[in-house]
């Protein structure tokens, strides 16, 4: 104890010991001047020895008064919790005229503990006028110091920054505070010329470059930092600056990539420390997982990261975020998806770090999507994650995955839903919603709902051509949907985009813009686009039978009956299946061209061939005809029997019978 310190104290108890209201004599109070004397040499723990012997009721009120000053504060000198306790004690007992400087103590004993709210309140109350020079100082210094703890910084920082300016026992002190102040709020030049003040001070040498090689770090200057760092450890190795220090080295070497030799510093650091800081652990466990040397350790370091130990409640975070990021990375690679999943959910739950928040977004729903239990949950998850990141680098794919899951589904109207609620649709996400459409319109059409298969139809055309096929595969189901309902000028346009798309489809575009024209009486453009299907048709023996008796036809209703014959004779040695047809029609062509000879042979050959023909009962009736046109008058009567005998009950056969 300084002897300023000493006259100070000296000071209390002579004021304490005046107070008597009789002087005493004897053993008793020669041993209480004795701990005073013990007490102001600084020696707190024989002072309280002495007074452990002395009978107190034996000494009179002042000397009484005196003993139990000296023993609350040589035991707030060696114990500040205890003491407080005394001096409290002793302030109840003995209000007396040096309650002001007392109260001091008891302001710095609540500092001591970390009680700042009631160490500011004691100090209020203080008279830390009345001190002596060092320790008012302390007194200062401890209550800018509880100030700043409760809030009060600018109180508590023009306190320090006078006590810098004034204070020779204490002005270092508040330079390393004030500099601190400035280091944890992002006022590095001047924490840094704070810190350079007092490194050569007996006090701070150990503490400064810390600060220093940490402000270095906070500006990006890593080999700054290392170096200070490396000569540091190399000094004080061993000792808890040194181990702190370790931390400084571990961190330099992570911020310029060098994970692997951040490794044993950053484990040196945590291993000797009480109570690491999270950037630390945090730092271990990225080296560890981006070297991939110990997945199962820094998972165990990044869950460090994420709670306030002992079963505490999760930070909320930045670093939080990122751990669980990085810890459902471990699982996926681990294929432990489930645990994976939730770790990406809970990263993508926080919002510190939108980055953070984009990749964990997508590592979630991709999980969902691998799991393929409920696809709900990953298309949910997709659209979120396309909607809230539309440029994102993982937005193609997000979009190729969405479209999976849409096609791959059966629940087409939902899938429309859910793709009419991403606000940004990418291309690839359009040409799903141009096919789920068209497998819409595709199962009205099966449905025979004509109406409502254009209408998706229609919607699926314009979204735009993102593909092709489905385009055009669009048109020609239009086409036949228009077809089945009339609609034939319409149909013939439908049919010719589709031609235009150009496709699979394309061949039997045609056919149907073909008969979209047979039907609308456009002889001679129908005739073409037959003519073109029979070439494109290949071996489909039926179609093109039934293009060469379309074609015919044209040529029939254009009176031209040669070329029509021609088509016809075609058509029945194609194929079976509209043979008789053909044979049928072929013997009218005949029969206006007046060959009745031939009309007869043709309609005996369709009857031979095709006696079951649909076309048996007008093949008797016009073979009849064209006998009587020969005026072979008993083989028409022939002919009309074999008809009613035939089809008796046919509306031809009760004409027969009157002709």
């Amino acid at each position: 104890m300084t002897d300023i310190l000493k006259r100070a104290f000296i000071l209390l108890l002579l004021a304490a010991a005046g107070m008597a209201t009789s002087a005493q004599t004897g053993n008793s109070k020669a041993l209480v001047s004795e701990c005073q004397r013990l007490y102001s040499d600084g020696d707190y723990v024989t002072a309280l020895t002495v007074l452990g012997k002395i009978d107190t009721r034996s000494l009179d009120a002042g000397t009484r008064q005196e003993a139990e000053l000296i023993r609350a504060l040589a035991t707030f000198r060696t114990n500040a919790l205890e003491g407080r306790g005394l001096l409290l004690k002793h302030l109840d007992e003995y209000p007396t005229a040096n309650k002001g400087l007392l109260n001091c103590y008891v302001a710095e004993s609540y500092y001591y503990t970390g009680n700042y709210d009631l160490a500011c309140t004691w100090f209020a109350k203080s008279d830390i006028g009345r001190l002596q020079h060092e320790e008012r100082d302390r007194a200062k210094l401890y209550h800018a110091l509880s100030k700043q703890e409760c809030g009060a910084e600018e109180e508590g920082t023009a306190m320090l920054r006078e006590l810098a300016a004034t204070s020779g026992t204490h002005g270092d002190d508040a330079t390393f505070h004030l500099a601190i102040a400035g280091y944890n709020k992002g006022n590095l030049d001047e924490a840094y010329s704070g810190f350079k003040k007092i490194e050569m001070s007996d006090k701070f040498h150990l503490e400064v470059p810390y600060y220093i090689a940490g402000i270095y770090l906070k500006q990006g200057n890593a080999g700054s930092a290392k170096d200070i760092a490396v000569r540091f450890i190399a000094d004080h190795d061993g000792k808890p600056q040194g181990t702190r220090m370790q931390q400084i080295l571990g961190a330099a070497e992570y911020a310029q990539g060098n994970y692997a030799s951040a490794v044993e510093p950053l484990t040196t650091y945590i291993h000797g420390t009480a109570e690491p800081q999270r950037i630390a652990y945090y730092q271990l466990g990225l080296s560890l997982f981006k070297t991939g040397s110990d997945a199962a350790r820094a998972m165990e370091m990044l869950g460090h990261c994420c709670s306030t130990g002992n079963g505490g409640e999760r930070i909320d975070d930045a670093i939080t975020q990122n751990s669980l990021l990085h810890m459902g990375i471990i699982k996926l690679r681990n294929n432990d998806i489930e645990g994976a999943a939730k770790e990406f959910a809970d990263a993508a739950a926080m919002r510190h770090d939108r980055s953070v928040r984009e990749e964990a977004m997508y590592n979630h729903a991709l999980c969902m999507h691998r799991t393929r239990e409920i696809t709900d949950a990953s298309v949910g998850l997709f659209e979120q994650f396309i909607n809230e990141f539309p440029a994102s680098g993982h937005a193609p794919q997000a979009a190729a995955y969405l479209a999976d899951i849409y096609l791959g589904t059966d629940r087409l109207s939902l899938a429309l839903q859910s793709i009419e609620r991403i606000t940004a649709p990418t291309a690839t996400i359009l040409a799903a919603k141009q096919k789920v459409l068209y497998r819409l319109g595709l199962q009205e059409y099966s449905n025979g709902n004509m109406k409502k298969c254009v209408e998706y139809l229609d919607r699926s055309l314009a979204t735009g051509q993102h593909d092709k096929e489905t385009r055009s595969a669009a048109e020609y189901l239009k086409g036949e949907a228009l077809y089945e309902m009339g609609n034939y000028k319409a149909a013939a346009g439908s049919y010719r985009n589709s031609l235009s798309a150009g496709s699979e489809n394309s061949t039997m575009a045609m056919y149907g813009l073909a008969y979209s024209l047979f039907q609308l009486k456009s002889y001679d453009d129908a005739r073409t686009h037959f003519g073109r299907f029979i070439k494109n048709a290949g071996d489909d023996k039926e179609l093109i039978a039934d293009a060469n008796n379309r074609i015919a036809d044209c040529y029939f209703y254009q009176r031209r009956y040669a070329d029509a014959d021609k088509h016809y004779r075609a058509a029945s040695r194609t194929s079976r299946e509209s043979a008789d047809y053909a044979l049928f029609r072929s013997a009218l062509t005949q029969g206006l061209a007046k060959d009745y000879n031939g009309k007869v042979e043709t309609l005996q050959q369709m009857l031979t061939e095709y006696p079951g023909s649909q076309y048996a009962e007008q093949a008797y009736h016009e073979m009849a005809r064209a006998y009587i046109e020969q005026e072979m008058y008993n083989e028409a009567v022939a002919t009309y029997d074999e008809l009613i005998k035939k089809f008796p009950q046919g509306g031809l056969a009760r004409r027969a019978a009157t002709e």
